[in-house]
Parts: structure tokens; C-alpha cells; sequence
């Protein structure tokens, strides 16, 4: 889908570099380096389209022809890969590798657990609000909300 969306994104920034036309001899290798390098430069931005100088004199048919390489060798390069993580990711903050989706029963039974004064556990209760986890996963959610209540988290 993000690939779709950044083709969809750079042909209507290459469209108006179909629309003009000049005699001399363009030189279409020139061209098609200037596309590319315009979509690197717009990497995680909307870039301002328009013809690149090196596109003056290229006509129509050749340009979106052009346009579909560029389009072709940006979308494979690592600098579009990165420029699609970045916004993904701040779309999409992630928690850490390590952190676990502690439901609001299991973390309110740890922290009451962990807060407080006797010296039993109530395994009853934690089964019932961390049964979910496994003994890996119960030690993990132990220690975050432990991270967490000490403002580590």
C-alpha cells in the first residue's frame, strides 16, 4: 500500500512534466537522472514538481515513459525505503522491543501486588487478570510496571 501511495504521489508530481515541448535535441538520459534525483530530493516531503531543466526539449510520450522509470528506480532505492519508514514510524510510534501489551486488569494487579505491605501473593486474582501471559511473559510485565511505577518506563 505504501509503495501504491508513493507511485500514485510521484506521477501527479511528474505529470506536468509531460505537458511541454521544444525542438532541440533533449538528452533523455539527463532527463531521466534529473526525475530521479527530484523524487530523492522530495524523499518524506512533498516536493514542488515541475520539468527538471535536464527534461527541456523531451516530449511528451518520452516523459512519462521517463516518469515511470524514475518512478520504478526510486521506489527501489534504500532512500525511499527510509523516507517510507520514517513516516510510517511517525505515524506510528511503536513501544519498545521488550514491552509487553499489559491489559489494565493485569498491570492494576501487578501494581497492587508490588505496592503492597504482605508478604503473600494473591495468585487467584493474578490468574485472573494475567492469565494470559506466560511465566516469561508474567516476569517481563513485572518488570515494566515495576520500570514504570519507578519512572523508568
Amino acid at each position: 500500500m505504501r509503495i501504491r501511495t508513493a507511485t500514485a504521489a510521484a506521477t501527479l508530481l511528474l505529470a506536468p512534466l509531460t505537458a511541454a515541448c521544444s525542438s532541440s535535441e533533449p538528452d533523455v538520459a539527463a532527463c531521466k537522472t534529473a526525475m530521479v534525483q527530484q523524487l530523492k530530493d522530495a524523499a518524506g516531503a512533498q516536493p514542488a514538481g515541475g520539468r527538471p531543466a535536464a527534461c527541456a526539449g523531451v516530449d511528451g510520450k518520452t516523459l512519462e515513459r521517463l516518469a515511470g522509470e524514475a518512478m520504478e528506480i526510486w521506489v527501489k532505492s534504500p532512500e525511499a525505503s527510509k523516507a517510507v519508514e520514517d513516516k510510517f514510524n511517525s505515524a506510528f510510534p511503536s513501544a519498545p522491543a521488550d514491552a509487553l501489551d499489559i491489559t489494565p486488569d493485569c498491570r492494576t494487579w501487578i501494581e497492587s501486588e508490588l505496592q503492597d505491605n504482605s508478604s503473600t501473593l494473591d495468585a487467584t486474582a493474578g490468574q485472573d487478570a494475567c492469565g494470559y501471559l506466560t511465566t516469561d511473559e508474567m516476569d517481563k510485565a513485572i518488570d515494566q510496571v515495576t520500570n514504570d511505577l519507578m519512572g523508568k518506563g
